[in-house]
């Protein structure tokens, strides 16, 4: 299609690109010049024998202008495929090829969340995952080395569903929600990773869930629990580095909506939330020290789950996913409307986990277990790839056993995915180099 548009360009003396198909074409002088006289008598102009070549050549005028209105029309059509072709096919799925090949699995079932933390330059993962008693999780700490993942502390907690970690000055802090299916009790627990690899507790937010941390371009660090007074409501906490607590901000302006997410763009940080029927962004106001509304953003459907953060190189994205939503939507920030776009729809049905990933020298990724497209009541780990053409040969299709959670990391120039199955923790590698 590129081509084509190319040779129209190229053969062509003249071409107009308007929504009005305004025509400016150049015109040939006619081989014989057009003699006038004016008949004093008669007070009128007389054209000479030359009239009818004249006429010959309005009309001809006529019919190139009208050939040229369908040019252009055809022009645009091909101008509007190129463009639906370079943007809403931007993520495309990946299959074949060269694959993540199996490293080590890990005996850890039903894995709710995986996370990562760096200390010294060393990286570890946390994750958490069913325990053999009824209603316990077990956290667990592995450390990463060449060889595999080295086992190094865990602890048993009732609920334990997700963890987000921060590292403030060199010293890691770890955000654990725990969800009672029985009384509906919520809580969030803060632990610190002491210098002998084992997790301390500081801190415990009763009634809460959905812990996410944020840190600004003058490094204060937020962070942001989902709390239930009556109705679901986002709660903002600053860091405090005399007592090393966090402790509740912004009481005069309610953040409605669950879920919280922070982001950096143009060196303001943002929040956003979601509620049934849309996603609101904030943010924040340093002269007035608050998150203030700044968008709506709709949701695939009224049961949403996230609203996630993207940057890829200058390009900046949020990606909406809901647990029983048709599609995974894209959007993108407007740096001359200075907002967020739809960008792009995505089908995936009943969205379970999804991380979004760079690899050196292939590019961008998004990872999501999804509702089978083949096989009712099961599910499915599918990749998409950044890409306005054809997609690279990258990722193999990968069978997981009843897939739960993704992470992709990455850990001495190698990138790892972790897939959190029904009866294991699998990890495969891909070497970026």
């Amino acid at each position: 299609m590129d081509q084509e548009i190319s040779e129209f360009m190229n053969n062509n003396d003249f071409f107009i690109l308007s929504s009005v198909f305004s025509i400016a074409a150049p015109v040939n002088e006619p081989e014989e010049v057009i003699s006038i006289e004016y008949n004093d008598t008669k007070n009128e102009s007389n054209i000479s024998k030359q009239e009818p070549s004249l006429l010959n050549y309005i009309r001809n005028l006529e019919k190139r202008i009208y050939e040229t209105e369908k040019e252009v029309i055809r022009l645009n059509e091909l101008i509007t495929q190129h463009h639906d072709e370079t943007t809403k096919n931007v993520y495309r799925i990946t299959v074949n090829p060269r694959p993540f090949t199996e490293w080590v699995s890990l005996p850890l079932q039903h894995t709710s969340s995986i996370d990562t933390f760096d200390v010294n330059e060393t990286r570890y993962m946390i994750i958490t995952s069913d325990f053999s008693e009824m209603d316990t999780k077990i956290v667990s700490v592995y450390k990463i080395t060449r060889e595999g993942p080295t086992h190094v502390h865990n602890i048993t907690l009732p609920g334990a569903r997700t963890t987000k970690s921060l590292n403030i000055n060199n010293k890691v802090y770890t955000a654990i929600a725990c969800e009672n299916p029985h009384n509906d009790k919520n809580d969030v627990h803060i632990y610190t990773w002491t210098d002998d690899e084992t997790l301390k507790l500081l801190q415990t937010f009763d009634g809460a869930r959905d812990p996410t941390f944020g840190r600004t371009t003058s490094h204060s660090i937020y962070l942001a629990l989902t709390k239930n007074d009556g109705e679901w409501s986002t709660k903002v906490y600053k860091w405090d580095h005399k007592d090393n607590r966090f402790h509740s901000i912004q009481f005069q302006e309610a953040i409605r909506g669950a879920k919280p997410n922070f982001f950096l763009l143009k060196n303001h940080l943002w929040l956003s939330t979601s509620n049934k029927f849309s996603s609101i962004i904030y943010r924040w106001n340093e002269l007035r020290s608050r998150f203030q509304v700044y968008q709506r953003i709709p949701l695939p459907s009224l049961e949403a789950m996230d609203l996630q953060p993207m940057p890829i190189e200058s390009h900046y994205f949020l990606v909406a996913t809901s647990l029983e939503g048709p599609s995974l939507l894209l959007y993108k920030w407007s740096s001359f409307r200075e907002r967020f776009e739809i960008f792009q729809n995505i089908p995936a049905f009943k969205i379970k986990a999804l991380d979004s990933f760079n690899i050196n020298n292939y590019g961008h990724f998004i990872a999501m277990v999804k509702a089978s497209d083949t096989s009712a009541g099961t599910k499915e780990l599918v990749f998409y790839k950044f890409s306005g053409a054809a997609t690279n040969d990258l990722f193999q299709s990968i069978t997981a056993d009843d897939p739960s959670s993704v992470k992709v990391f990455h850990h001495h120039h190698r990138s790892i995915l972790a897939i959190g199955n029904a009866l294991s923790l699998d990890l495969f590698k891909l070497n970026d180099a």
